[in-house]
């Protein structure tokens, strides 16, 4: 993940990929003292079955010129 991304570029990334994944909440990490992420985001869904479903759809999707 970019360290520049904010959590609405993530959201808006799931939602062009799928808008019917339920996001309960999204957390990105920052860096001490910093407004730069960790290049890590933590994602809960309304079920187990989204959670999986969303793994399935994000793994090796690029974003930000990352893969």
């Amino acid at each position: 993940m970019s360290k520049e991304a904010k959590e609405y570029d993530l959201f808006d990334l799931i939602l062009s990929k799928d808008n019917t994944i339920k996001i309960s909440r999204l957390y990105i990490p920052k860096e001490f003292n910093s407004t730069k992420s960790k290049g890590i985001a933590f994602v809960m869904t309304k079920s187990k079955k989204q959670a999986e479903k969303l793994i399935r759809i994000l793994n090796n999707t690029g974003y930000d010129n990352l893969i």
